[in-house]
Parts: C-alpha cells; sequence; structure tokens
C-alpha cells in the first residue's frame, strides 16, 4: 500500500515594510536637523591676501570678483612678522621647490635667519622664535581691550615663486600653532601683476 504524503502549503513570509519606512524617515530627519555646513571646516585654511598697492586695479567696477569666505575678517594691514621664504636654485629633482632659508623681519626691522639643513630643525627653529615673539609681545599688551581674548599676530608670507606649496602649507601650519593670523604678497620673483 503505498502512502502520499500530504504536501503542506509553506506559510507566508509577511515582511513588515511600514516600521521600516518610519525609521528611515526618522533617521532621514535626524541628520537633516543636525546637519550644520557652516561648522564643516575640515581642510579649510583661513587666509586673506593683503590689501596694499601689489595687486592691479580692476578697470571697470563689474570686473571686481565678489570677496570671498576668507576676506569678512577685516586683516590688519601691518603685520608683526614677515617670513620671506627661500627656495632652492639647485634644480635636481630632490632638491627642486624645497625651503633653503627663511628670513624673519619683526615689526622692529630686526632681522634673523634661518638656515638650518633639515625642515625638522628649520620648523622647530621657526616655532621657537614664533612663540617667544608672541610671549614678548603678549606680555606687553596682555589682553585685547575689546573681547578679552588674547592678541592675534599677524605673520606675512613672501615666498619665492618655486617654492612648493606643501612646504608653504607647512609653514603655515607652523604659523598657525603659534597663534599667528597670515597674510601673503605675490612671489617677489615673479613680480607683481
Amino acid at each position: 500500500m503505498a502512502f502520499k504524503k500530504k504536501t503542506e502549503v509553506p506559510p507566508e513570509i509577511a515582511l513588515p515594510i511600514v516600521p521600516m519606512l518610519d525609521m528611515t524617515f526618522q533617521l532621514m530627519f535626524f541628520f537633516l536637523a543636525t546637519f550644520n555646513p557652516s561648522s564643516v571646516k575640515e581642510g579649510q585654511i583661513d587666509f586673506a591676501l593683503s590689501d596694499k598697492k601689489a595687486e592691479a586695479a580692476a578697470k571697470a567696477p563689474s570686473n571686481v570678483p565678489p570677496p570671498g569666505e576668507s576676506h569678512k575678517e577685516a586683516v590688519k594691514d601691518d603685520s608683526d612678522i614677515t617670513i620671506s621664504i627661500r627656495g632652492s636654485k639647485d634644480m635636481s629633482p630632490q632638491n627642486r621647490g624645497t625651503i633653503t632659508e627663511l628670513r624673519l623681519t619683526f615689526s622692529d626691522t630686526t632681522q634673523e635667519e634661518i638656515k638650518e639643513n633639515s625642515d625638522a630643525d628649520r620648523e622647530k627653529k621657526l616655532f621657537e622664535k614664533l612663540t617667544t615673539f608672541a610671549a614678548n609681545a603678549a606680555s606687553d599688551k596682555d589682553k585685547d581691550a575689546k573681547d578679552g581674548k588674547p592678541k592675534k599676530f599677524v605673520a606675512h608670507l613672501s615666498a619665492q615663486g618655486g617654492v612648493h606649496w606643501k612646504h608653504i602649507v607647512r609653514v603655515i601650519d607652523i604659523c598657525k600653532r603659534a597663534r599667528f593670523q597670515i597674510t601673503f604678497t605675490p612671489p617677489p620673483d615673479l613680480g607683481s601683476s
């Protein structure tokens, strides 16, 4: 006698989509409500070009570009320190675009040269000079009278045209760590346009 096996109908699987949609919209609302684009400043370098006569005047007012994000804050025209960055004259691939000398000109017109052989020694010496200057100048003018915050010093960078940007950014980082604001001029060896 042959037995027939009853075929059972598999249970129907119900996928509850409404709770998943509800959770998706709640997560989307959370991230939209908490997103703040003005606080996203990763990788941003805030600097402004100086307003000295090095820039060429626009021929018509319609040709003047609108100020960028970095020009919202006014930068005082006189700098506390001018850092002249000199590049290597050796055109070999390993030395092209490197820094060979930093010349610091202080607001009292005294000058110091940093001619260290290695980048690490040069950067260490630059940081020491900047922090020493800031400490001495801050003891003269303890606090800014407006808001009680410490005074922010201005370092004016003047780099030769052949120096690679990555080396200039390292100097900018050192200035920022020493609490200096940065201004720039066009490269002195390329002339002003």
